[in-house]
């Protein structure tokens, strides 16, 4: 796809928006926000490869004017300062009331979302100014905060024992684990995680440093079903902004792309929208689950959610003739059961497979059935193959949908 923008426009406008910053804040923000560029065409790579990966980081190069990316570098911010006084901290040096009562909002959702007992030990991530850190320690969680900009952790300490309340700080990327290997009850990204070039190995090193049951919180991430590719360079004016003036890495996620991550890496995925305030009210409460995913606590992405009829009552999923799910591709798991039952007072024919595994079943009215499937290889993907009837012409109900086998959940089996 040729660009909507030259790089002189891109300059141009960059230019007047850093202007604008030093009077007005609001008109510098829709500035950028009317601006965009296109960018060519991954093709059809898979984007959970380094092939893919390494097209972004080309994509970054251009834009970034750089020869590569390094994030001990690149990911530093050279306007801030310790010493800092408080009423300059942002987003209160924007002196935009709306925004900081947006911003302030995202930091509540995410304690609400989080809802750990007080004492839990919670991890944050790309802690920035602090706010969130501040308000997990004073609403009683034991924190740690890990960032890659040593000045940002400083801030945050400042923050924190200003109100009396204490953080550990750790200077490192997403995903290590400062407790040598002990486990976390919580983790949190706040306008941070689209900073993570290697962000699929983010997300593994999450999971194994999370307890089972264990809750992962994304919050203002760019996150939408209609970004134009899997993952990749934003084109928007806000993160080409920050990718040319400082090298920082800005990506954008298509929804079904995220949630297929988490899937893979082992998640239980909720999301939640508040109205009105972009992605600050966008939020994605993950839980890693204990060996056992049912159905109707996740989401699934978008292109194998249509696969199946969901129950708004039940939250339960019947198959379709092509239903798909993503599986856990954790090397721990050596064979799933996919626990299914016949809903409908009629026989319904039944195949499944994945991988090189198949098998095939004639289910009899209200029958329940387990399946044991191997499991091998990082691209694991349920198929199921389901005869599907309608309830209300079978006697089966008032439901006029075609309706195949109901998948309850699915158990995972170590070795």
């Amino acid at each position: 796809m040729p660009p909507t923008s030259s790089y002189q426009e891109l300059d141009a406008t960059l230019s007047r928006a850093d202007e604008l910053m030093q009077t007005d804040y609001a008109a510098a923000i829709r500035l950028l926000g009317a601006f965009t560029m296109g960018f060519e065409d991954p093709g059809p790579l898979d984007p959970f490869t380094d092939s893919y990966r390494d097209w972004v980081l080309g994509t970054y190069k251009r834009i970034a004017n750089q020869d590569l990316y390094d994030p001990e570098r690149a990911e530093l911010d050279p306007n801030v300062s310790r010493e800092l006084p408080f009423p300059e901290y942002f987003p209160f040096s924007t002196k935009d009331p709306n925004f900081i009562g947006s911003y302030m909002m995202g930091v509540g959702n995410i304690l609400r979302n989080l809802a750990l007992p007080s004492g839990s030990r919670v991890i944050e991530y790309g802690v920035g100014w602090g706010h969130v850190s501040a308000a997990l320690a004073r609403a009683g969680y034991a924190v740690t905060c890990v960032d890659i900009e040593p000045k940002f952790l400083e801030i945050a300490r400042r923050q924190a024992k200003a109100l009396g309340n204490h953080l550990d700080t750790w200077e490192g990327h997403f995903g290590c684990n400062p407790a040598d290997g002990s486990k976390f009850d919580g983790v949190v990204f706040f306008e941070a995680f689209h900073h993570a070039l290697e962000h699929g190995a983010v997300v593994a090193n999450i999971r194994n440093l999370l307890r089972p049951g264990g809750r992962l919180i994304l919050c203002g991430e760019p996150i939408d079903p209609s970004f134009p590719v899997p993952w990749g360079l934003r084109r928007d004016g806000h993160a080409l902004w920050a990718v040319r003036r400082f090298g920082w890495m800005e990506l954008g996620f298509q929804e079904s792309y995220f949630i297929r991550l988490l899937l893979r890496s082992g998640f239980l995925v909720q999301k939640e929208v508040t109205p009105n305030l972009g992605l600050l009210g966008l939020l994605y409460h993950c839980t890693r689950h204990d060996g056992r995913v049912e159905l109707e606590k996740t989401i699934l992405p978008a292109d194998e959610e249509e696969t199946w009829v969901l129950d708004s009552a039940t939250k339960r999923r019947f198959a379709q003739w092509a239903s798909r799910l993503t599986l856990d591709n954790s090397s721990e798991w050596q064979s799933a059961t996919v626990h299914a039952e016949n809903y409908l007072p009629v026989p319904i024919e039944v195949n499944l497979y994945c991988g090189s595994y198949v098998a095939r079943h004639n289910f009899q009215p209200g029958e329940r059935r387990d399946f044991t499937i191997p499991l091998s290889g990082t691209n694991r993907v349920l198929h199921i193959g389901s005869e599907t009837r309608v309830p209300r012409e079978v006697g089966g109900g008032p439901d006029a949908r075609a309706l195949g086998v109901m998948v309850e959940a699915i158990s995972y089996n170590g070795a």
